[in-house]
């Protein structure tokens, strides 16, 4: 199938392209849904392993009304000294270090260690229109909240009908 579209690479058909998208994960934060899944979030190289857990959800904001997203980290065993919240350019980056080697102690003997204390950094790229409100932590949940911010000119315009003879709205034929 010849693809119709210049914005597509020509090598791709847009079926391709859904799958390349698909196959990003969740990826994009404010993207639009028809065009690329909404697809959400994505992990980094370092957190393909599913670690740390998180989740993302959507809601609209009570202020605004403007869509707002919000990306929640389990940081169980970090303090909020050792997690940085950075945005540069359209990427979004959650990282969580350990101070000096906090994954042994000497002193115990371990029959089970099942809580993970190792460095991690999840990254998010934002639609354009994307911007980071803040971030808290509490009970060892990191939380960033997002907000899609829309434009003045993407807003619905109300036009106005008028009546009458308006030399501005008729043309004359010659």
């Amino acid at each position: 199938m010849k693809n119709s579209s210049a914005l597509l690479p020509s090598a791709l058909s847009p079926e391709e392209l859904f799958t390349v998208f698909d196959s990003l994960g969740n990826s994009m934060l404010g993207f639009n849904r028809d065009w690329s899944r909404k697809v959400a979030s994505c992990a980094a190289a370092s957190g393909k392993d599913g670690y740390p857990p998180y989740n993302l959800y959507k809601r609209k904001s009570k202020d605004t009304g403007n869509p707002q997203f919000i990306v929640e980290v389990a940081c169980s065993g970090f303090s909020p000294e050792e997690l940085d919240v950075t945005v540069e350019k359209d990427q979004l980056t959650i990282s969580g270090r350990k101070d000096g080697d906090s994954e042994v102690v000497p002193d115990n003997e371990y029959i089970h260690r099942g809580i993970a204390k190792r460095k991690f950094a999840l990254s998010f790229i934002l639609e354009r229109n994307v911007r980071v409100q803040g971030s808290s932590f509490v009970n060892g949940i990191l939380q960033v909240i997002m907000e899609q911010i829309i434009p003045e000119e993407d807003l619905p315009q109300k036009i106005e009908i008028k009546t009458g003879n308006n030399p501005a709205l008729t043309s004359t034929v010659e």
